[in-house]
């Protein structure tokens, strides 16, 4: 029964539930970060479909928290979660990225329906360890 339970917990949950875990929040701001190294003065739009990106932003960026308390009265939110943060713009829908050049990240199917009206180029796919897909980075021009 322990062989089975270590199993279990350590192969088949951590791929069947990662999705639930929020995983790849790590790889996409790796990507993000990457991609914004080469883009420097491009405003970035994340998707808050799949949980709170600006936590998320400030653990892998290594924020200071006296950076974000220091704007906890003036920036702009939506139920206490941030919705800007320096250059990143946490949208609740496509709909709010505006038509200009700009680091898009959103899920695969925001990113698919974007697309068709919109110019952008993807230049990365996050996928979770069951093969789906988390998320989709692309350039919009």
């Amino acid at each position: 029964s322990t062989a089975l339970f270590w199993y279990n917990y350590t192969t088949v949950y951590s791929v069947l539930s990662s999705r639930h875990w929020q995983f790849g929040y790590q790889e996409m701001y790796q990507a993000v970060f990457s991609i914004s190294n080469e883009n420097p003065s491009l405003p970035m739009y994340i998707s808050r479909s799949e949980g709170r990106p600006a936590a998320y932003l400030w653990f892998y960026q290594k924020t200071q928290p006296q950076l974000v308390q220091a704007l906890n009265d003036s920036v702009k939110k939506d139920q206490g979660e941030y919705l800007t943060f320096d250059l990143f713009n946490f949208v609740g829908s496509p709909g709010e990225i505006p038509d200009s050049p700009a680091i898009v990240v959103l899920t695969k199917s925001e990113f698919d329906n974007y697309r068709m009206n919109h110019t952008i180029a993807e230049v990365r796919t996050i996928t979770a360890p069951d093969g789906s897909i988390v998320w989709k980075i692309g350039i919009q021009q």
